[in-house]
């Protein structure tokens, strides 16, 4: 084993082993934590990510976005010669 603070590869081998026996050992129903990964941070994104943790308890969701900020295609895309029509109150100041 190890004697410092990081996990050497065997470490994690033989824990990931450990995990998978003792997994084995339990009935196929048993709850259990799941690693969740979503790609993006659009609105496709933002909805799955809200669905995920109103539906379900045992889980770790890690999101990866490219861009600076959430909201996909609105925060990339600019579209030149569009305005507004008319004033919303979100935009009126």
């Amino acid at each position: 084993m190890s004697d410092g603070a990081f996990p050497t590869k065997v470490d994690a081998k033989q824990q990931a082993l450990n995990e998978t026996q003792e997994r084995l050992n339990q009935p196929i129903y048993s709850e259990r934590k799941v690693r969740v990964i979503c790609i993006g941070a659009g609105a496709s994104g933002l909805c799955f990510a809200y669905k995920l943790q109103r539906d379900f308890d045992n889980f770790n969701l890690s999101v990866y976005e490219k861009d600076a900020d959430v909201s996909g295609t609105w925060f990339e895309n600019n579209y030149p010669g569009s305005a507004l029509r008319f004033l919303s109150p979100r935009s009126s100041s």
